[in-house]
């Protein structure tokens, strides 16, 4: 539980209430350590509440259903993901899914006000609406997703977030073609998710972009045709590997003051920039020069969990890994049980393998 900025503390004495209409009580297995519990944790993204419960990378069995509730079963393997639209707001037909009116609000508050867990008699908030570093978390049906019984858990804890958002921003927002050129700045989770769909959906220049070289390789092996060290990153160099028009799509997972004027400067004519990165969350669009984006007549979109739809999305990758097309294993480098969950925040911020998963349940 998070108690204050940079300070968690394991506690036994949180209530989740049983659920209520067209609500499901999932046992967390596993939880996936993000960069976004990270800056909470850090304080560069403010929560303000005394009890809070981070994480939302969730893959667990139901454990009890509450009425209204049709598709899913006590037992049933799940991935929960922290957006669950409805599908019939003006949000949803809008096709703005993050801002359904129906679902949680940011610290997993119903419409009712409740959390739907307590700790002694206080409310207890659950970060990006999950909370999934906690025993039983409960959930909206739709942001809840069935997976089959031999995709292992602590591997399916990506489909909840980083998977999906990296997917998400090149197939539902930048839409890349079949013979297309992406480049991907930063090359953790969602960065690596990114690189295997541009892969799959046919790009012939894929380039990823990270200090890092483990991660360069690794998204070598991933899908990416070339990588680069941002030290490298330059126009002369891009033109010489693309030809004039650069790239057509630039996925920007970092999206700091330090990327965005290169990522804005290496997106060709009519081409789209693609922001998903919330590393500094107060950051302004510094550095972008207008003449270049209005004469290039260049697309800046936002990206939140790639504008995705979890009961559609989920079941896509699965079988995307079920036929071998999307490789999982390599995207959790990482294993601790709960009572590690600090060293695996260290991790995470020396940059120290992939995504971490935390075993999370009490129960083998």
């Amino acid at each position: 539980m998070l108690t204050g900025s940079g300070s968690l503390e394991l506690v036994d004495d949180v209530v989740v209430d049983p659920p209520q209409s067209g609500e499901v009580r999932v046992r967390v297995e596993w939880c996936g350590v993000c960069h976004s519990d990270l800056h909470v944790l850090d304080g560069d993204t403010p929560s303000n509440v005394p009890h809070a419960i981070l994480g939302h990378e969730v893959a667990g069995i139901v454990d009890a259903i509450g009425d209204g509730v049709t598709d899913l079963a006590p037992g049933d393997h799940v991935v929960v993901s922290m957006l669950g639209p409805c599908g019939d707001c003006e949000a949803c037909f809008s096709g703005a899914t993050a801002w359904c009116e129906r679902q949680y609000g940011r610290g997993g508050v119903a419409a009712d006000g409740s959390t739907r867990m307590t700790r002694g008699g206080m409310p207890v908030m659950r970060i990006t609406r999950v909370g999934g570093f906690v025993e039983y978390t409960i959930a909206r049906q739709e942001a809840v997703v069935k997976v089959p019984d031999e995709l292992p858990l602590d591997l399916a804890t990506v489909l909840g977030c980083s998977v999906q958002t990296g997917f998400g921003a090149v197939v539902n927002i930048a839409e890349v073609a079949a013979g297309s050129t992406v480049a991907v700045f930063g090359l953790g989770g969602v960065g690596l998710a990114a690189i295997q769909a541009a892969r799959i959906a046919g790009a012939t220049t894929i380039v990823g972009i990270d200090p890092i070289e483990s991660r360069r390789s690794l998204a070598e092996s991933l899908g990416a045709t070339s990588t680069w060290d941002p030290v490298q990153v330059s126009v002369d160099e891009a033109r010489a590997l693309t030809g004039p028009l650069l790239f057509r799509s630039v996925i920007d997972t970092v999206s700091s003051a330090r990327t965005l004027p290169t990522a804005a400067s290496l997106t060709g004519p009519k081409g789209t920039l693609v922001i998903l990165g919330i590393t500094e969350s107060k950051t302004p669009l510094e550095g972008l020069l207008t003449a270049d984006i209005v004469a290039g007549q260049k697309r800046v979109m936002g990206c939140y969990l790639g504008n995705g739809i979890p009961r559609r999305d989920v079941p896509r990758l699965v079988r995307l890994w079920q036929h071998g097309l999307l490789d999982l294993d390599s995207m959790v480098t990482g294993r601790r049980p709960l009572d590690q969950i600090d060293q695996a925040f260290a991790d995470l911020r020396a940059g120290i393998g992939l995504r971490t998963a935390v075993r999370v349940s009490l129960t083998d």
